[in-house]
């Protein structure tokens, strides 16, 4: 079982993965060992290094013609700049050899670093971290937003010019029928909310979990629940909001009805508004808002393959997309490949200058696959033959001294030895397209 972090820490291990969406190209997780190449550089990559485990060294490949900076959280480490080998003949595309593949790419499921780097290209959320700030955020769906002075509520005005990839419109009700969905299928990605938008004691009592305040709402529509009974209405509400999200008509005046409902977790204000009420304060609750757990989903997508059921996840939206992001997945042969395409529909490309920002910018590279990989020799054999662009440090535990030689021995690579590296380095690696080079553009589309 994965564990539920708290919402700062998942915001801050997050938040590289969250500059993907600026930067579009998918993160690689990096572990233990350092390699460089011995080419003249000329790209720069940052690699942002966390809490550690295993070994004093670490591996970190990539084929493309590029300058890497890799920098340490850990200041024993210190930092190490690499130039790389020159990359694979299809500039159109980016090739990852990873060893984590997702067991689900749903927001409402998916948690850890493998699904989260997909997520945050193909979902999109009211708000997002503000390019590398944890405290500043930038607008994605929602245009502007307030709090009350104890941090009890939330309001937010959201984009009426945003669609999924389909073309289906974004707006409040996608928003309300979101959460309550996340929440009420009560996986990993409920998480987030615990204790927020929902109360996790009687979650964990009952077995059934419920947005704050939906009981009433439903009530206030005709629907019956016990009034003796706790742990039966809850059950109740649960099963009757699953109906409601599975058959989600946002025209219908019974379901207006409830998600205008005042006092509960989300309530519907308008066409293009929605208020948060928290259960508890919370004055970090734009952070747990730019979590990949916050993305938002087509509700006819949804509906149409398999709808909203209690404590179980979605096995279709695990593995298939529709977003309004800047990616969608376009296959996944699940633990093998999976492959990101460009959002050719993408909402964001529409805007003025004035209207958008650095996380809502447009694909680079069209097409970004996902190779999943276990054994240490077929992953770097990968980046040796220059079949893949980036690779990710080979499985934890990192490969045994005795594969050192032979990549060291490759022409290009230099295996640098961190005698002073902490036991282990969470390392993700995303282009900084601010910075140059990385903002000219035919540069990436080389990577």
């Amino acid at each position: 079982m994965r564990s539920r972090a708290p919402a700062l820490s998942r915001a801050i291990s997050s938040l590289v993965a969250a500059i993907l969406i600026a930067v579009v190209v998918v993160a690689a997780i990096v572990a233990v060992v350092y390699v460089e190449s011995t080419r003249p550089p000329s790209v720069s990559t940052t690699t942002s290094t966390q809490q550690s485990t295993t070994g004093t060294s670490s591996v970190f490949a990539t084929s493309t013609s590029a300058s890497t900076s890799v920098s340490s959280g850990a200041s024993e480490t210190g930092n190490v700049s690499t130039t790389l080998l020159s990359g694979p003949l299809n500039r159109s595309q980016l090739v990852v050899i990873e060893n984590e593949p997702p067991n689900s790419v749903d927001p409402a499921s998916g948690f850890f670093a493998g699904e989260d780097e997909v997520m945050v290209n193909v979902y999109q959320g009211l708000v997002m971290f503000n390019y590398t700030s944890l405290t500043e955020f930038a607008p994605i769906l929602a245009t502007g937003w307030n709090n009350n002075a104890d941090y009890t509520s939330y309001s937010f005005t959201l984009r009426n010019n945003a669609y999924f990839m389909n073309g289906d419109a974004f707006n409040a009700s996608v928003v309300w029928f979101n959460f309550y969905r996340t929440i009420v299928m009560n996986q990993i990605g409920a998480s987030y909310f615990t204790n927020l938008l929902y109360n996790g004691t009687t979650a964990y009592s009952t077995g059934y979990a419920v947005p704050a305040g939906v009981a009433g709402a439903l009530e206030s529509a005709g629907y019956q629940l016990s009034p003796t009974n706790s742990t039966l209405a809850q059950i109740q509400a649960a099963k009757d909001l699953a109906n409601v999200l599975s058959n989600f008509n946002a025209a219908n005046a019974t379901q207006q009805k409830i998600m205008g409902y005042p006092n509960q977790a989300v309530v519907v204000t308008g066409p293009y508004s929605v208020e948060f009420n928290l259960v508890n304060p919370y004055v970090d609750f734009l952070q747990v808002l730019s979590m990949p757990g916050a993305g938002q989903v087509d509700p006819a997508f949804v509906d149409q393959n398999g709808g909203v059921v209690p404590n179980q996840a979605n096995t279709y939206v695990n593995t298939h997309s529709m977003g309004t992001g800047p990616y969608t997945v376009k296959s996944y042969v699940q633990g093998q490949v999976l492959t990101m395409t460009e959002n050719t529909n993408y909402w964001a490309a529409k805007l003025s200058a004035s209207q958008t920002n650095i996380m809502l910018t447009t694909p680079k590279i069209p097409v970004v696959v996902l190779e999943y990989e276990t054994a240490a020799t077929q992953m770097i054999q990968g980046i040796e033959s220059n079949s893949a662009s980036l690779l990710e440090g080979p499985p934890i535990p990192t490969p045994a001294p005795t594969y050192l030689p032979t990549l060291a021995s490759t022409p290009g690579i230099k295996v640098v030895s961190l005698p002073n590296a902490p036991k282990f380095l969470f390392l993700m690696a995303a282009l900084d397209t601010e910075q140059y080079p990385y903002n000219i553009t035919n540069l990436m589309v080389s990577g």
